[in-house]
């Protein structure tokens, strides 16, 4: 079934929203404030959607931002402030007056070009033949109800410019996988409710040969086509259908691992049984499309090359990636180099990736040999802004969730890798106290709605604050949120590239990041919550002896004994909840309730410290 609409049963609190949201200055508070008075489920769905409906795909077109881009479809998704972030003008037309005012209020204070456009669902598109020189319908046939595609497309097609482009996601009637609108969750029909979608779905979805036919009857020419994995509202990656284009959908050993997926990849199935498609066509007839310019992809990818002086002709794009803060990962081959091309798709990845080149810059300066990527710099690439850097070897150390003896050798060398950040020693005074502890207890517990888990968020700390008045911590830079996904590691489990220093911090209390890494490698091996992985590696010790080994390993380099060790770990979620407030564009609801409730009231409700 397709996503719910998470303002579906909410009508009278999103109205008194836009209300709110239309006075100057007041968009983040009247959001926050909407997403926790409705339901929890509602919250999630409304925050995952606006925010994360990825723009990556709108780098399959041709030409880039030369001239306004069309976005049809329901404006409370994301994709039309990721177009924005490209470059050029964006229309969002919508056949629902709420959110098309939703729309226009989210882009006057975001500062984004977008204009919101009501449209008929029984009349033309309001826009003049050839206005547009792209066109995103990002979720067909759900975000479609009124107009259908059909229609859709004929108006599309009606308004590009000759030679304009279509970038139409949408549903696969014979997905494997039915996104449920939550963020990572999945229903898989089974046989049976594979059957009954094939032969009796009444949503209107097709298959690819069935979009195929859609498109093409409108008149467009297909030129690319690519599964959008995993769904088209939720995807990592865009990877050819075509398994001898690219790019490619990274198979590592993690998914070789899924035999059913590894032999459905390699026998050609894709294309019938991924969950999405993205695909792209052009306003034009056959015979243009091969004497059309350059995709925004590849000219992105040739440009990143050049701006790291190496030959761009050579460029070719192994995956596309699409990553939860919503900015789009070009990883190129140039052959003899690599490049890695960031395009942030929102503000707040700007920000990030400005951070990520100072840090990784500063590093490797600082320390000889730092696995930490060599920046290129900054570009802007026909309306894109675009930050280049090295691409490092190795896999993603996902892919070796599970693996003892690889993450045996993993865990040892981040710990002593992550000892190198020591920026001095310093006697932790109340001053200092102040400002890395009970600080960030504050900006914790002042983003928090429950009044106990704000109070335990602050007994927490004063107990921290406490035991360690007066002592002398080794002080470091954090990375401040290494996970499997930000580490490289080679066939053996060695680490090969510490990526994405764009949450970066210092001075910071030790242990942090080692702390992180092997607490979301357990929420991820064991499909626990993160409450659950924080609370039974942290609070009841039962931490495997690899785990244990790799901790030890850290504290012995940089002096940490058990009182120092104990108070770092208490203070987990504290530092996961200063990553977050700092870096974020507005807070989540309940978000430190759901994530670190359990935590919070065992980590005060024990003596853990000198046994108090």
């Amino acid at each position: 079934m397709p996503a719910p609409a998470p303002f579906q049963d909410c009508e009278s609190q999103f109205a008194r929203f836009l209300q709110k949201a239309g006075a100057p200055g007041v968009w983040r508070d009247a959001w926050e404030e909407l997403l926790f008075t409705i339901p929890a489920r509602a919250a999630s769905a409304a925050e995952w959607g606006t925010r994360e409906s990825v723009g990556a795909a709108a780098l399959l077109a041709r030409g880039g931002a030369e001239g306004p881009a069309l976005v049809l479809g329901s404006g409370l998704l994301g994709t039309a402030p990721a177009r924005a972030a490209l470059g050029g003008e964006v229309v969002a037309a919508d056949d629902n007056a709420a959110r098309v005012e939703f729309v226009n209020l989210r882009a006057r204070a975001n500062n984004l070009t977008i204009r919101g456009v009501q449209i008929n669902a029984d009349k033309p598109l309001p826009f003049a033949d050839a206005t547009f020189a792209s066109a995103i319908v990002p979720d067909a046939p759900a975000g479609l109800p009124g107009i259908g595609v059909a229609n859709a497309l004929a108006e599309a097609r009606r308004v590009l410019k000759p030679g304009g482009d279509l970038i139409f996601l949408a549903s696969n009637r014979f997905g494997y996988k039915r996104f449920t609108g939550l963020h990572g969750r999945f229903e898989k029909p089974g046989i049976a409710g594979l059957a009954r979608r094939i032969f009796i779905d009444p949503t209107g979805e097709r298959t690819l040969r069935g979009w195929r036919g859609e498109i093409s009857r409108a008149g467009f020419v297909i030129f690319n086509e690519c599964a959008a994995y995993v769904s088209h509202l939720d995807y990592h990656y865009l990877a050819s259908l075509d398994r001898k284009r690219f790019p490619k959908l990274e198979i590592g050993p993690k998914e070789r691992a899924n035999v059913m997926k590894w032999i459905g990849y390699r026998l050609g199935l894709f294309p019938w049984l991924a969950p999405s498609f993205a695909i792209a066509a052009a306003a034009a007839d056959g015979a243009s499309i091969t004497q059309q310019k350059e995709t925004w992809m590849q000219h992105i990818a040739r440009a990143a090359l050049e701006a790291a002086g190496a030959d761009g002709t050579a460029a070719r794009v192994d995956h596309l990636l699409a990553t939860r803060g919503n900015a789009a990962l070009l990883l190129v081959n140039g052959g003899a180099r690599g490049v890695v091309a960031r395009v942030p798709l929102c503000g707040k990845e700007d920000r990030l990736g400005r951070v990520h080149l100072q840090f990784s810059e500063r590093l490797r300066a600082r320390i000889g040999g730092f696995p930490a990527p060599r920046p290129f710099g900054e570009c802007n690439i026909r309306g894109a802004r675009v930050w280049v850097e090295e691409r490092l070897p190795g896999w993603n150390a996902a892919q070796f969730t599970g693996d003892a003896n690889g993450r045996e050798r993993t865990y040892l060398q981040l710990s002593r890798l992550l000892a190198q950040l020591r920026i001095e020693d310093a006697v932790l005074d109340e001053p200092r106290i102040e400002e890395l502890i009970h600080s960030r207890a504050r900006l914790t517990a002042s983003r928090v709605r429950e009044a106990e888990t704000a109070n335990l968020i602050l007994s927490v700390a004063r107990a921290a604050g406490a035991a360690l008045l007066g002592r002398r911590c080794p002080l470091v830079i954090a990375h401040g949120d290494l996970r499997a996904k930000h580490c490289l590691v080679g066939d053996a489990g060695e680490v090969t590239g510490l990526l994405d220093w764009g949450t970066a911090r210092e001075p910071n209390l030790p242990l942090f990041d080692i702390l992180h890494f092997i607490v979301h490698d357990r929420k991820q091996q064991f499909d626990a919550t993160l409450d659950d992985a924080a609370t039974s590696t942290l609070l009841d010790r039962s931490l495997h002896p690899r785990e244990e080994r790799a901790i030890v390993e850290y504290c012995n380099l940089l002096g940490i004994d058990d009182a120092l060790r104990a108070a770092c770990e208490r203070l987990y979620p504290i530092e996961v909840a200063t990553t977050a407030f700092l870096n974020w564009d507005y807070d989540r609801p309940n978000w430190v309730k759901m994530n670190f409730g359990t935590f919070l009231q065992k980590a005060i409700g024990r003596s853990w410290i000198n046994n108090e």
